[in-house]
């Protein structure tokens, strides 16, 4: 529900939903079930200045066989918005608290204590300031303190030119942070897993630049390069003679690449697009340490992507579209990994008026099936698809 008028405007949201897993004899009570609700005020007292407050309240629960897991979350935030000459302020503060409850009899992993609340404070302020028509800095500062980890700061700086209206050049730096959680700090199953009681935060330092414009009167260009240092990344290591085992922050290194999008509308019926994205990644141990995990923590990911997607109007109401992806190798340091592999999207649509429209597309179209993961427990072969189908407007 969206409801107000004049200078004060309200909203409110929420969700109830419940799904049955029952169907299998061995997971008699299985499933998932859960319910929410938003509310966010906003107050407009001049055109130079807002402020709002939003609040929500989510709530959880998972059983699947002999284990069940249940989360509450409740969220409060406020902002105020402010113009003032060449100045455009940002800030505000939040609170976050959830309480877990984790039991599990079908293996000894264990989260002990079996339940605990957690907080999340924050307070931010930023400054957009037009040092001149063209130029623009953005100085911005986040304070976040959590249940597991002192006071972390997280600056960011971004400026952007912009010598005319169809060129912007930017570039940026920023830090983030990856707070502890309950499976970091908490997580045991002895003798062979201790709780990570050390665990720390992991960090990034990231470096962007980028060109976002019209080059062509047909045709726009987004480039963006980035940059990424990271330090204590987690592992999984020996801290006994084997045992037991640790979550512990033993990996650092970086990772840089390019994303680059283009569109360009080559005739009145035919507007073509590209992209590309890479990815390269190089970290390493701190001496003396062995990851058990294989570096799991880091994700397994492709070092490049191709894209391409045409759309085509054959006719009055009558539209092509074509998506094709051409994705590299996937590595695994565990595995044999999978190869690159192309695939392709396609969808045929008529629109009979302006409320009826008829349309049939696939999925997947060039193989029967690939893998697009390496995960053997997890993963599922992506299949081909061909479906129809109509959408009505009213």
């Amino acid at each position: 529900a969206d409801f107000g008028g004049g200078a004060t405007h309200f909203t409110f949201q929420g969700d109830v939903f419940a799904t049955d897993a029952s169907a299998d004899p061995a997971l008699a009570s299985a499933g998932d079930s859960g319910h929410n609700l938003l509310a966010r005020v906003t107050h407009r007292p001049d055109a130079d200045s807002a402020f709002q407050v939003q609040a929500y309240y989510d709530w959880f629960e998972r059983e699947f066989l002999l284990s069940r897991d249940a989360l509450a979350t409740f969220d409060v935030e406020a902002q105020y918005n402010r113009t003032a000459g060449a100045h455009e302020l940002v800030f505000g503060a939040g609170v976050r608290t959830t309480r877990d409850e984790f039991t599990n009899n079908l293996n000894i992993f264990q989260l002990v204590p079996q339940s605990r609340r957690l907080w999340v404070l924050n307070a931010f302020v930023q400054d957009r300031i037009t040092l001149s028509p063209e130029l623009a800095l953005i100085l911005g500062l986040k304070a976040e303190r959590t249940s597991f980890t002192g006071v972390e700061l997280l600056p960011n700086l971004r400026l952007a030119w912009q010598p005319d209206e169809r060129t912007l050049v930017w570039g940026a730096v920023s830090r983030a942070v990856r707070t502890p959680s309950r499976i970091d700090r908490q997580l045991q199953a002895l003798p062979f897993l201790a709780p990570g009681n050390d665990f720390d935060s992991e960090k990034l330092i990231a470096f962007e630049a980028g060109y976002r414009g019209q080059p062509f009167s047909h045709t726009t260009l987004s480039v963006s390069v980035f940059f990424n240092l990271y330090d204590d990344i987690r592992t999984t290591e020996f801290t006994g003679n084997p045992f037991p085992i640790q979550l512990r922050n033993g990996l650092e290194g970086h990772s840089y690449g390019i994303e680059a999008w283009s569109s360009t509308q080559l005739t009145p019926w035919w507007r073509l697009s590209l992209g590309l994205a890479t990815l390269w990644k190089h970290f390493e141990l701190e001496p003396g340490i062995i990851d058990l995990a294989v570096r799991d923590s880091l994700g397994h990911d492709p070092d490049w992507q191709l894209l391409a997607r045409s759309h085509v109007m054959l006719a009055d109401g009558l539209e092509l579209n074509v998506g094709l992806r051409w994705v590299g190798d996937l590595e695994s340091p565990a595995g044999p990994g999978i190869g690159d592999y192309a695939e392709a999207d396609a969808r045929l649509a008529w629109r009979v008026t302006d409320s009826v429209e008829l349309f049939v597309a696939g999925r997947n179209l060039l193989h029967r099936t690939h893998a697009e993961s390496d995960d053997v427990q997890r993963g599922q072969l992506a299949r081909r698809s061909v479906y129809a189908g109509t959408r009505l407007r009213f």
